[in-house]
């Protein structure tokens, strides 16, 4: 797992994209987006646009409310989805 990693493509469409984790397990690479109130200002489509690399490569992208993981409780729930995502996933390949 890795907290706000940070993806930097050069060249004349240079860009930055900076997940705010990944998790890599089993060849199955997810980055999920906390989405809270004022952390994403986006639309949808420059969301999109801005992982799209990363879909093109097989990379699961997840976004999850600030408020559906802001307890201990709710996060284990959701770090469970996101484990049994990953299993899923992988027997797929």
């Amino acid at each position: 797992m890795a907290p706000l990693p940070v993806f930097i493509r050069g060249g004349a469409s240079f860009s930055r994209v900076e997940p705010d984790f990944v998790l890599i397990k089993d060849g199955v690479v997810v980055f999920v987006e906390v989405d809270g109130p004022i952390s994403h200002s986006e639309s949808p489509a420059d969301a999109h646009y801005r992982v799209k690399p990363f879909l093109d490569e097989g990379v699961i992208v997840e976004r999850v409310k600030s408020g559906d993981c802001n307890t201990q409780e709710k996060a284990n729930l959701y770090a469970k989805q996101l484990t049994d995502l990953i299993k899923k996933r992988g027997a797929q390949k």
